[in-house]
């Protein structure tokens, strides 16, 4: 496992991983952990263009002007994938 992307949420355990399933392109594997990184989910959904992902995804935190928190996923070779979530990876 190389090329890992994480968040961890506001509760301070739970974890959002990212990585893709090939060493640096691939279907990209999502999973979380709500224990600190003690144990993992199974690999969880992601949008079926991440199938074909040709770089590592990256996780990033942000809160918009109006206040919303997001996390955007985003992978940047053409062409270029993001998806976004604003209920902490439960959807993208």
């Amino acid at each position: 496992l190389g090329h890992v992307s994480t968040c961890l949420l506001d509760d301070g355990k739970t974890i959002l991983a990212v990585y893709p399933k090939g060493h640096g392109r691939g279907a990209i594997v999502y999973k979380r952990s709500t224990n600190g990184g003690d144990s993992w989910s199974e690999r969880l959904p992601t949008p079926a263009s991440w199938a074909t992902s040709r770089e590592v995804p990256t996780l990033h935190r942000m809160t918009g002007a109006d206040g919303r928190k997001r996390i955007i996923m985003w992978s940047g070779l053409y062409p270029a994938r993001l998806a976004v979530t604003e209920d902490d990876g439960e959807t993208w």
